[in-house]
């Protein structure tokens, strides 16, 4: 059985190697529904959540990932990263509720002076028809 640590450290470096067929095959449905249940999504967990919900949308399994990055906002709210992560992955079903988590990403990097670093799809996107 893996931990939250190991399955987040496994995701990290599939990533890495842009390798969206181990990604698919580690983070089946009954991994991810086992990792959850022995490790639920809570302060201590949303970093290696939000890995493993970027990774899943990464590898275009977009519903999941979702239903991980909610889960993840539920605990953590102000992630930046994780408003980012959730407008991506909404971006293929539902623009408009995208848009909002854009701006809510672009407002949070304002305030910490970093616009500089949004990327420009996030512009785009927002500014999109």
């Amino acid at each position: 059985m893996d931990s939250i640590s190991l399955a987040s450290s496994v995701v990290r470096d599939r990533l890495s190697d842009a390798d969206v067929d181990a990604i698919k095959a580690y983070l089946g449905a009954e991994r991810i529904q086992q990792l959850l249940v022995d490790f639920p999504v809570g302060r201590s967990t949303v970093v290696a959540y939000n890995d493993i919900g970027y990774a899943l949308a990464f590898a275009d399994e977009e519903v999941i990932a979702y239903e991980i990055l909610k889960r993840v906002e539920e605990v953590a709210p102000g992630r930046v990263a994780l408003k980012l992560n959730i407008a991506d992955v909404l971006w293929s079903s539902d623009k408009e509720q995208s848009r909002v988590y854009y701006k809510q990403y672009v407002s949070l990097m304002g305030e910490v002076g970093k616009e500089r670093l949004i990327p420009l799809r996030v512009i785009e996107r927002i500014n999109s028809n």
